[in-house]
């Protein structure tokens, strides 16, 4: 026997948490904070719980839609050195000779581990990004 919505009680928590459709990131986070707020209250109904799985869905929704994708090492690398205004003469220091930072800038060769440390600590970002 599986117990039913009192559409009462459900009309009290969807008025008190209304969901709205997601459009921006204060949206998110008006949603995440009514979704936190209903799962910490310790006095747990079957509505809140409605309620709750509707936020769920709307929130996961819409970090899907603007999740950004993986970006591969080279397409990092590239991305931080526009974002830096920086040629390949500039990284020529963390790669180690201009023929080498010239095959890793057109994907013909890695980044190495040790490559990936000194852009790490060039770009101030986590050496990962590169690996």
């Amino acid at each position: 026997m599986s117990a039913e919505i009192d559409e009462a009680a459900y009309a009290q928590v969807l008025d008190e948490f209304p969901p709205h459709p997601i459009r921006d990131d204060e949206g998110n986070a008006l949603a995440t904070a009514m979704l936190m707020r209903l799962v910490s209250d310790p006095n747990q109904t079957l509505e809140k719980k409605a309620v709750a799985e509707i936020l769920i869905t709307l929130i996961e929704a819409y970090e899907r839609k603007y999740a950004i994708e993986s970006a591969s090492p080279l397409d990092t690398l590239l991305e931080l050195m526009a974002a830096n205004d920086l040629k390949q003469k500039d990284i020529v220091p963390c790669i180690g000779s201009k023929g080498v930072t010239s095959e890793v800038l057109h994907g013909r060769r890695a980044i190495s581990k040790a490559m990936a440390h000194k852009l790490s600590e060039r770009f101030n970002v986590p050496h990962t990004l590169f690996l």
